[in-house]
């Protein structure tokens, strides 16, 4: 009705999935007696033709429930921040071995491809993204797919994590889109994470680009939103957490994630920010 369009994003992970975090869920995995079974252990007696099983089953039951239901994806990002790789520690990648992490990746593709084949789908494919929390990193990124698709990887979209606080300034973004863009031409590069500050912040950032403060972080999105447009291909972004205040009122958890609520665009009264408009 309104035109807009779906990304979706599988995780694999027990919890959060980041470049510190890529936790087997823990119905996946062999639990026996006397084993530790909170989120974050490792769990070594699970093989990667166990996970593959799993990957396969749980990514073609999503893909033909959203097919079922009409709200089929127009892309699909294969894992989230997989620097280090996904369901650890089968598939982490260790010294730059991606065997195992292509593998998972691989047979998740297959899965919606037979997802696409089981119903019958005529809708154009889903473009498939790998997802790095690399947004100024020019020299990793390009030696990180260069890698990946060395092992036989593949993808459609180079989607890439950017927070200045992390990952370098706004220049060393659009260094890196162009590069990779340049190193490989066939590929997107799309923004599939971004956030700034509208309030303070615990975290003793340094050297940030903008006040954080209402009109730093729309001053942010504007010169973000610049990049883009000068970077002269196809591209995307997509804000994280966009929708976070008011937590204690959707989320049951034990932990404080008012550091969250700082970056989101709503204040503490669940009202629109300046950067919306952004």
């Amino acid at each position: 009705e309104n035109s807009m369009k779906l990304l979706l994003d599988f995780h694999y992970s027990h919890w959060w999935a980041d470049p510190e975090n890529q936790w087997i869920p823990l119905n996946w995995r062999k639990i026996e007696d006397g084993d530790e079974i909170d989120s974050s252990s490792r769990n070594n007696k699970i093989s990667v033709s166990d996970l593959e099983e799993h990957v396969y089953n749980h990514t073609k039951t999503v893909m033909e429930a959203l097919i079922d239901q009409g709200t089929i994806p127009n892309a699909v990002q294969i894992g989230n921040e997989v620097n280090a790789g996904m369901l650890w520690d089968a598939g982490k990648i260790i010294n730059g071995d991606m065997q195992n992490f292509v593998q998972l990746t691989n047979i998740a593709l297959l899965a919606i491809k037979d997802a696409y084949s089981s119903k019958k789908v005529e809708s154009p494919f889903p473009q498939i993204v790998m997802h790095l929390a690399a947004g100024g990193w020019t020299e990793y990124s390009e030696q990180w797919f260069t890698n990946f698709t060395n092992a036989g990887g593949e993808f459609d979209i180079i989607g890439l994590s950017f927070y200045p606080f992390w990952h370098g300034s706004l220049q060393d973004l659009s260094d890196n889109m162009k590069n990779l863009k340049s190193v490989f031409p066939d590929k997107s590069v799309w923004v599939v994470e971004s956030a700034y500050y509208w309030t303070e912040t615990p975290n003793n950032f340094q050297n940030l680009p903008f006040d954080l403060s209402e009109d730093g972080q729309f001053a942010y999105l504007e010169a973000l939103m610049n990049v883009l447009k000068n970077y002269d291909h196809d591209t995307a972004v997509f804000y994280w957490g966009s929708h976070w205040t008011q937590g204690e009122l959707w989320m049951k958890s034990s932990e404080n994630w008012e550091e969250t609520e700082n970056r989101s665009l709503f204040d503490k009264n669940a009202q629109a920010l300046k950067g919306i408009d952004a």
